[in-house]
């Protein structure tokens, strides 16, 4: 006998044939009967149902024989599932597949073969409905049909038996079920519930079955309700909405429904779930994001108002020491007011850092993409940290490639900020030695390069323990080294949340007692260009412009007198001959402008009676077709305050504390067009 055959969906048809869970299932009448009738019906001493697995054929029920299952290969039944209709061998000892079979030669002695297979819905041949005799023979025509229909019987009770212990299990599932499961009818009362409305609810089922659906919802839920079941009077298949239900104690508990109907009947099928917890959850967590985003705004309002009020002295003590700073003075004096302006300038960097790491850590800092040279931009921030490298007698390298492109897109500001942390760190822990910016091109396309930035030092460099700290919010590496070298410990860490918005971040190598490389790699796009224009040569520092500046009147208004002060002083400095007139407030300004315009107004922002917003809008509906230059002169460094000034008609906008060189560089471009 040859290789047993198979069908081409035989994995799935072995799969089909395990979900119906009749195979080595115990005795049952109803399959014992259709065999006895097929072997009565078509006049043979053997008839079973057989159920053919992957190597067995297993029977069912037996009629004229005493087993229970042989393997599949001696089987005539794998033949039989290869077709839809009858397979019918009428003398085995003549047909090639069977005349050296174990089943023909030996007992039962096998001659005579006929059979159907059973076919399920999905079309999987399951097994066979067999007839079989000792001699050689052939079934009528009348057989033939009695037998087919014996099968289709057999057929429909495998299934109709997988049917009954689903809806066993269905019973099982109904009753244990911790949700609610019910039947509704087309105007909403229950027609059937499970016991989990009594425990969950404490409903009991008498009272719900003469109770409708809608009785219990709450009325804010009962329109959303009546909407979502009117979609299935549409042609939707289910629905899921969620509504409040009343319980037996006339609270209410948040049920999630899912219901599908019956188009036959009408009735609606459905399957609820308690999510009243998860609901709480989802409100307690509303109410804590709310009240974490209110304490996050309270504490940006605090440290921008606390940024102000210290800007406001700062501009004082920074512009008054700049000035001294170029008088003539002795050593001693020029030292003295140096460590005052260094002190200045360095606690201004701690509001700076603190700042900007409430505002990364607030998701509120944006990234502002812009096309720059980087070679100036290098240029420019090596040149932020020349001071204190040239006090300690540090040699600084610029090490920038050959073949770097021109110009990248990036935001040159936080990317010049990155830099001069580094290279700032770098100069403050480094005694003796070299500090090199460097530049290095790791790939390079068409309009493309992966760059790797980094600044290297001959410092005092970080344990290897110690190296995944140093990039913690103000962390360094001992107490001691805050003391020594001061600092807040942010500026690593600003530079690496400023990295990760343009997809990047720190990296260190270090040897303790060696110095530092920490670097970073981008990918820019970029841009090949000619040399950068060269930049209007810095005025020599208290040189006034080289301009008539006798007719020039400039307009001040701010309500501190240092500030007012400082400004009058520096502009004197400045513009020699122009005349200065101050206002102490907004409204002051605003009359002023009401007699006469001014040639440029430099405005404070919050002034008593009337602020600097509103007098700029009120200012401009005086104008006309002339345009005043005005100028915000603000202690605040937020952009949203920046962009504030420039939306209520401001021309532009100078960051307290200021030094001469800032308002020289405003005069230039707003009075003189330079």
């Amino acid at each position: 006998m040859t290789k047993f055959p198979k069908p081409a969906n035989e994995k799935d048809r072995i799969r089909a044939l395990h979900q119906y869970a009749i195979l080595d299932s115990l005795h049952e009448d109803e399959f014992d009967r259709i065999t006895e009738l097929a072997a009565l019906i078509c006049d043979t001493p053997i008839s079973l149902v057989s159920l053919i697995d992957d190597e067995r054929q297993w029977f069912k029920s037996v009629v004229g024989l005493d087993i229970t299952e042989t393997s599949r290969e001696l089987s005539f039944c794998q033949y039989t599932i290869m077709e839809t209709g009858i397979f019918e061998v009428s003398d085995a000892t003549l047909d090639v597949r069977f005349m050296d079979c174990e089943m023909v030669i030996n007992a039962p002695g096998i001659i005579f073969y006929a059979a159907y297979p059973l076919i399920d819905p999905q079309g999987y041949a399951l097994g066979t409905l067999v007839v079989c005799d000792h001699r050689p023979r052939k079934l009528s025509v009348k057989q033939k049909r009695g037998l087919k229909l014996l099968t289709d019987e057999v057929t429909a009770l495998i299934i109709q038996r997988r049917e009954k212990e689903e809806l066993k299990h269905f019973e099982k599932i109904f009753m244990l079920s911790d949700d609610l499961i019910c039947i509704n009818n087309a105007e909403g009362a229950f027609t059937k519930v499970n016991p989990a409305f009594k425990k969950l609810l404490g409903w009991d089922a008498e009272f719900l079955l003469s109770t409708s659906v809608f009785d219990l919802i709450h009325p804010d839920d009962l329109c959303d309700t009546r909407n979502k079941i009117g979609q299935l009077a549409t042609g939707e298949r289910t629905t899921t909405y969620t509504h409040r239900f009343r319980t037996s104690d006339n609270q209410y508990k948040t049920i999630q429904w899912t219901i599908t109907p019956e188009v036959s009947t009408g009735n609606r099928f459905a399957i609820g779930r308690d999510i009243s917890i998860v609901v709480h959850q989802r409100e307690e967590l509303e109410i804590a994001k709310l009240q974490a985003e209110q304490a996050n705004i309270a504490k940006s309002e605090f440290l921008a108002n606390m940024s102000h009020e210290i800007r406001t002295p700062l501009n004082g003590v920074i512009g008054f020491t700049d000035l001294v700073l170029k008088t003539d003075m002795n050593a001693i004096q020029q030292q003295y007011l140096s460590i005052v302006n260094q002190s200045a300038n360095s606690l201004l960097e701690i509001i700076n850092d603190i700042l900007d790491f409430s505002k990364i850590e607030a998701g509120k800092l944006e990234m502002d993409i812009g096309k720059y040279d980087i070679y100036e931009m290098a240029r420019q921030a090596t040149e932020i940290v020349t001071y204190p490298i040239q006090e300690k007698g540090l040699k600084m390298i610029l090490n920038i490639p050959e073949d770097l492109p021109m110009f990248i897109w990036t935001d040159a500001v936080r990317m010049k900020q990155i830099l001069v942390n580094l290279l700032g760190n770098a100069a403050k822990f480094t005694e003796k030695g070299t500090i090199e910016l460097k530049i290095i091109v790791l790939a390079l396309t068409a309009g493309e390069a992966l760059l790797r930035i980094g600044v290297k030092d001959t410092g005092i460099g970080i344990s290897h323990d110690m190296q995944e700290k140093i990039f913690e919010a103000f962390a360094q590496e001992d107490a001691s080294i805050t003391k020594k070298y001061g600092g807040t410990g942010l500026g690593l860490t600003i530079s690496n949340r400023l990295l990760a918005l343009m997809g990047s971040y720190l990296q260190l190598k270090s040897v303790a007692g060696s110095g530092s490389f920490f670097y970073f790699d981008v990918n820019f796009k970029t841009e090949d260009g000619d040399a950068a224009p060269e930049r209007p040569q810095r005025r020599k520092e208290g040189a006034s412009v080289n301009s008539p500046t006798s007719e020039i009147l400039i307009l001040i208004a701010e309500d501190n007198p240092i500030n007012m002060l400082l400004t009058k002083t520096v502009l004197k400095r400045i513009v020699p001959g122009a005349t200065l007139v101050g206002a102490a407030n907004g409204k002051e300004a605003l009359n002023y402008c009401q007699t006469r315009f001014p040639d440029l107004i430099l405005m404070d922002i919050q002034m008593p009676d009337m602020n600097g917003y509103e007098a700029t809008t009120r200012i401009r509906a005086l104008e006309g077709n002339s345009h005043i230059p005005i100028i915000a002169v603000t202690a605040s460094s937020l952009e949203s305050d920046n962009k504030r000034c420039l939306d209520a008609g401001m021309d532009d906008v100078i960051t307290k504390p200021f030094v001469e060189e800032t308002i020289a560089a405003a005069i230039d471009k707003w009075i003189f067009h330079t």
